[in-house]
């Protein structure tokens, strides 16, 4: 029986941060645009557009509705209708779909409702149908619309038409973020080359520019990953940078310690705004100049420097804590195949219905999960068992450790992205072509797992 689309509740009432998409009854399809229309619009659509007759309108709707290959969704600002979104030509075999998206208002036009919109039904679609490669068509003059969507992941595909590109985005691919924690210093317990050098770097921006990953995670901790990055020109990226712990707890102006750090950052960055802020040290908020510390980068955040706050926590109980005293777009977290903590967390669901974004970073436990059992330090021998498992199961499987820790968190529900850090040139191509190529890895399961041995800040190594 062929599959298709089904009436499917939470698509019909999807919400953003700011926005809500709700299912819409499509009466009007032509090549270029679709949205509905009452006779009377449908005539004034002809004035302006002489070569189109009103039978073949409504015969192009027709048989637009026979094919059930069409999903249609108006964007409302609480109760304002402020534009439309469509899915068309859905293809289940290929797992593919092409999208149009149009903003009629035009006080909502050029403030980033295109971006939250995308980023949440692509996924939503991913999760409802499988469906991951999308696709769609932009006018070559339309550089807004190029600018827009290449920033949403979208790679160009095909130059051949001369007034318009064929553009793909890949859930898969935009579910990456890559870390950069390798581009300052010596990060990771596995880590044997050190750094990355400069040729690798522009190597890693040239391949992920043109295979659509583009968010990059960054800190000021991270000696001068920054500064690397501000070099090596990659403006055109996503950046999540983080506040680094504030040592003197007797600052009496913390605005002017936010901003400066914030200004650093940018400065070595070289960027006027940047996609989202976190707190590196989430007990920095839970002192009693947190809400002080918090208010400070909301105010950036309100001036339209910062399009997202939020906050790096460690455990559950932390999340817990500050949830209660503030709102965060973003939270990152521990998340790998033997730390499953925040998985089944209850604030981690109530967040996840307020649209909080969850990204896991440690996928790889700071590169102790790919190495091999016998090069294991000491330190975890008490863990033997858990790490015999974990080899077994690759070998057996045909597996690298290196893709089942990759797949485990690309395929969580929970997980909007997911932070991967690489060691080089190699490593990184790799986890481009894993996710190009994606099939979902039925992983072991460990049971309950020691807290000395998932955080690295209690490892005696």
């Amino acid at each position: 029986m062929k599959k298709q689309l089904k009436p499917y509740k939470k698509l019909e009432t999807l919400k953003t941060r700011r926005f809500s998409l709700k299912k819409m009854k499509l009466k009007y399809v032509n090549n270029n645009y679709l949205s509905w229309f009452d006779d009377r619009e449908i005539k004034k659509f002809i004035e302006y557009n002489p070569n189109k007759d009103l039978g073949n309108l409504r015969r192009n709707v027709k048989k637009t509705l026979k094919e059930k290959n069409v999903l249609f969704f108006g964007i409302f600002y609480k109760k304002k209708h402020i534009g439309n979104i469509k899915f068309e030509k859905i293809d289940f075999k290929k797992s593919s779909a092409y999208l149009g998206i149009l903003i009629g208002d035009k006080e909502w036009q050029g403030k980033g409702v295109g971006s939250e919109i995308i980023e949440k039904i692509c996924n939503q679609l991913f999760l409802t149908y499988k469906i991951s490669k999308i696709f769609l068509g932009v006018q070559r003059k339309n550089l807004k619309a190029l600018n827009l969507y290449s920033k949403n992941g979208f790679v160009i595909i095909n130059k051949t038409n001369p007034k318009s590109y064929l553009m793909r985005r890949d859930y898969f691919i935009n579910k990456l973020i890559l870390g950069t924690a390798q581009f300052g210093s010596n990060y990771g317990i596995a880590n044997k080359t050190g750094k990355i050098s400069i040729k690798d770097i522009k190597k890693i921006k040239n391949l992920a520019l043109k295979k659509g990953m583009v968010t990059i995670e960054t800190a000021q901790a991270y000696k001068n990953s920054e500064k690397i990055l501000g070099d090596a020109s990659f403006t055109k990226f996503n950046f999540i940078s983080k506040i680094p712990k504030i040592k003197n707890k007797n600052i009496l102006n913390f605005n002017n310690l936010i901003h400066n750090s914030v200004k650093k950052s940018l400065k070595k960055l070289r960027l006027q705004k940047i996609y989202a802020f976190l707190f590196h040290n989430p007990i920095d908020l839970l002192s009693k100049n947190g809400k002080k510390i918090f208010s400070s980068l909301n105010e950036l955040k309100r001036k339209g420097i910062i399009m997202n706050i939020g906050v790096a926590v460690y455990d559950v109980s932390e999340l817990e804590a500050l949830s209660k005293k503030f709102e965060f777009d973003i939270v990152s977290i521990p998340f790998n195949l033997l730390d499953r903590r925040f998985e089944k967390s209850n604030i981690v669901k109530k967040l996840k219905k307020k649209n909080v974004k969850f990204f896991a970073r440690s996928i790889f436990l700071q590169g102790l999960l790919l190495m091999k059992k016998n090069n294991l330090p000491k330190y975890f021998d008490d863990w033997k068992k858990v790490f015999d498992k974990f080899e077994n199961f690759t070998k057996k499987n045909k597996i690298s450790k290196f893709k089942t820790c990759l797949s485990y968190a690309l395929n969580s529900k929970i997980i909007d992205k997911t932070i991967v850090g690489v060691d080089d040139f190699y490593q990184f191509k790799q986890v481009i072509n894993f996710c190009l190529n994606y099939k979902k890895v039925y992983l072991p399961n460990f049971g309950k797992i020691d807290y000395k041995l998932i955080n690295p800040t209690q490892w005696k190594i």
